[in-house]
């Protein structure tokens, strides 16, 4: 409790630059022979502040440092090849911890494996349908590995609880990760599923949210903000597809909509990773500065797609195409037009229609379906059915888009 206290107060005083506790007091040899007896405070910047016996300050070149008592440093601070020292929120970085207690309200939270002093974050808080644990947020890690985004989510939040309820315990655990960690309070995201979707949505309407990552319902039309970003994810004959999409066409300027071919369920993680990269890329084109940061999650990002070559390369194609028209990647941009031929390669560029495809037939198909329930449940209609034929006489050898239009052409699930 000590510790935790301790790391909020220097979070909140010295800019979050809290890292590991100081050392004890030793003898530290430099590299000429002398020798310092003293306490070893912080590393910044390749410079080791040291608190002499008699109470003063010291800053000596980490290099400057006998080998062995430079690397004892590197170790106990965690240093990075920039010469500065890892922060310590009390959160040990790269794994999921919790429950954590918000003052009432708990929540389970995973950092980036190597987080710097002296940057923020994006969040994204999720909401499940049935409240949350350490698994719920598996499906979000690889997107936010790629992102370095932290990923938290309620324990209590769940479809059961009033929905004021509800927003009180996300409030408070949001409040409660904007105190501890260095968050980019511009870039506060909410996710959810089915209920916990509709959650996200309040959540972020209440708590000034940059935008939501759905899967398997929308939202209330009052709580859609025009400029967020909405990351849309619907199953082909999810009961919800009507609410959804609606959703979607109120926003669809700066949304995107994306089918699994099941019913109400979350679908594939790998939807998920695509909202998130999703997400960062259309901040990054709002943002359009250069830093080394964007530079170096530019290069993640690139690495991820140059993994989905070798089994889905008509995903990796989809993305490229992506970056480009976004005009997103500056510092990357030659990496990323290495991989241009994968556009124009016709089974890739057919992927790439049949999404666009799909989005068109959610806003101008199933935007206008039964949006509440019993009526949403059974159901299809002929204009549902003919436009779907026409997408499969058009796209139905397109890998995974085919299993998507067979799932738009059944009725939708029961509820």
């Amino acid at each position: 409790m000590r510790k935790s206290l301790y790391l909020i107060l220097a979070s909140l005083f010295f800019g979050w630059s809290a890292q590991a506790a100081p050392t004890e007091v030793k003898s530290w040899k430099s590299k000429a022979g002398t020798s310092l007896e003293a306490k070893a405070l912080t590393v910044e910047a390749g410079q080791v502040t040291f608190e002499r016996k008699d109470g003063k300050p010291l800053k000596v070149p980490l290099d400057k440092l006998a080998d062995e008592d430079r690397k004892t440093l590197e170790e106990h601070f965690k240093v990075d090849a920039d010469g500065n020292a890892a922060p310590d929120f009390g959160i040990p970085m790269g794994e999921t911890s919790g429950p954590i207690d918000a003052g009432g309200s708990t929540y389970f939270v995973h950092l980036p494996k190597e987080m710097k002093s002296g940057r923020k974050y994006p969040l994204i808080f999720c909401t499940g349908s049935g409240g949350g644990s350490a698994d719920t947020l598996k499906p979000l890690l690889e997107g936010a590995g790629i992102c370095d985004w932290v990923v938290a989510c309620s324990v209590e939040s769940k479809n059961e609880t009033d929905p004021e309820k509800n927003h009180e315990h996300a409030k408070k655990c949001v409040e409660h990760l904007q105190k501890t960690l260095p968050l980019d309070d511009k870039r506060l995201y909410f996710s959810g599923n089915s209920g916990g979707a509709r959650m996200a949505f309040t959540n972020a309407s209440k708590l000034d949210g940059a935008g939501v990552l759905a899967q398997i319902a929308g939202a209330k039309p009052d709580e859609l903000k025009k400029g967020n970003h909405y990351f849309f994810i619907s199953g082909a004959y999810d009961y919800n597809r009507y609410g959804t999409a609606s959703s979607y066409t109120e926003v669809a300027g700066s949304s995107a909509f994306r089918f699994h071919p099941g019913g109400h369920e979350n679908g594939p993680d790998w939807l998920v990773t695509e909202g998130i990269v999703w997400l960062e890329g259309k901040a990054l084109q709002d943002a359009k500065e250069e830093s080394p940061v964007r530079a170096a999650n530019e290069a993640k990002v690139i690495e991820w797609i140059n993994s989905l070559k070798g089994t889905e390369e008509y995903r990796a194609a989809w993305w490229v195409r992506f970056l480009r028209e976004t005009d997103v990647m500056e510092a990357n941009a030659a990496a990323l037009n290495e991989l241009a031929d994968l556009t124009v390669q016709p089974a890739n560029a057919n992927y790439s229609n049949a999404i666009a495809k799909l989005e068109e037939f959610a806003a101008l198909v199933l935007a206008t379906g039964p949006q509440t329930a019993p009526e949403c449940f059974e159901h299809t209609s002929e204009e549902i059915q003919r436009e779907a034929k026409q997408l499969n006489d058009e796209y139905g050898t397109v890998p995974w888009v085919k299993d998507i239009i067979e799932g738009l052409m059944k009725k939708t699930d029961k509820g």
